[in-house]
């Protein structure tokens, strides 16, 4: 991972980790606006793909937030965020 995309979505990353880890000090919305504010900062670099992974992803998570039940918003969050997690370790 280049590591202007390293520094942009550490926020995220942590934030994921923390969720993950069952700290609810975060909701979906706050992965909603990290991965938004990601992928506005890498919006105007060189690097494809990557912001329309996280802007797809911002969107998700919003609509999941508002369309699941709390007990689901873990999964929900998996089911969204894992893919682009998994791309940004292979870039």
């Amino acid at each position: 991972m280049d590591e202007h995309v390293r520094r942009v979505t550490r926020p995220l990353l942590d934030a994921w980790n923390l969720f993950e880890a069952g700290d609810d000090s975060f909701t979906l919305l706050d992965l909603s606006r990290l991965a938004g504010q990601a992928a506005e900062a890498l919006d105007n670099s060189v690097v494809h793909g990557i912001p329309i992974v996280l802007d797809r992803a911002a969107g998700d998570l919003e609509y999941a937030y508002y369309s699941n039940e709390g007990e689901e918003h873990l999964r929900e969050a998996r089911r969204i965020l894992q893919p682009v997690v998994e791309s940004l370790a292979d870039d």
